[in-house]
């Protein structure tokens, strides 16, 4: 039995969207068919009835309804975006919903997507927070992935946050997350300690001093020496 919301969805869908009954067999009711022709219709009353599938009890379904949202271009459909990435209960629906507003390519997922790394407590979220803003975040960002990278403990979510300041700044850290401790500790440090200036470097226009401090900074002291 499908849930009242995506029977809502396809109501909404008749109306707006002109869509006619199958003819094939097929059902109308089909919550990931609902999910799409509401969608299409990309105003903000079929977004809201999207985001009522997001509250659905099958995460599949939850996950469309997010990716479904994220390409639509409405006010509601943000707002719709935010609450998911932020006050869902389901941390795949959050990630989905963090992946989903890095990828509208809007100035104001940047600040969603800090709150989430900021605060999230699941490293499956953070890490796609921090993957979200080396696509639609500033360099004004990289002290935040190296404050979060810092205090990171999970190593899947730290190798995102590495791979965030990376692509922010052009340059490569060479980060394994099955390397001994003392090696990881050596390459965070590194971080610490160059990645804020070279972003501020780039930031004034200065050029960055020497290529291993570009390219492979991997131990922090060839980084310091070219600095």
């Amino acid at each position: 039995m499908w849930t009242h919301a995506i029977c809502l969805i396809s109501l909404t869908c008749l109306v707006l969207s002109g869509c006619s009954e199958p003819q094939d067999g097929g059902s109308s009711t089909d919550p990931v068919r609902a999910i799409h022709e509401a969608a299409a219709a990309d105003n903000d009353q079929a977004a809201e009835q999207v985001a009522k599938a997001v509250q659905d009890n099958n995460p599949a379904t939850a996950r469309e309804a997010v990716a479904a949202l994220g390409r639509m271009s409405t006010p509601a459909a943000f707002e719709a975006l935010n609450r998911a990435a932020t006050s869902e209960s389901r941390t795949d629906v959050r990630q989905a919903a963090a992946a989903a507003l890095a990828g509208r390519g809007d100035p104001r997922a940047a600040e969603v997507l800090r709150q989430v790394l900021r605060s999230d407590s699941s490293p499956e979220v953070r890490g796609e927070a921090a993957a979200g803003l080396a696509r639609v975040g500033t360099l004004d960002d990289v002290d935040l992935l190296v404050s979060s990278t810092v205090a990171e403990t999970d190593p899947a979510a730290t190798r995102r946050e590495i791979a965030a300041i990376e692509r922010l700044l052009g340059i490569k850290f060479r980060y394994d997350p099955a390397a001994p401790p003392e090696e990881q500790r050596r390459v965070l440090e590194a971080v610490r300690t160059v990645a804020s200036r070279i972003a501020q470097d780039i930031k004034e226009g200065r050029p960055r001093a020497s290529k291993c401090a570009t390219t492979a900074p991997a131990p922090a002291s060839e980084v310091k020496r070219g600095e």
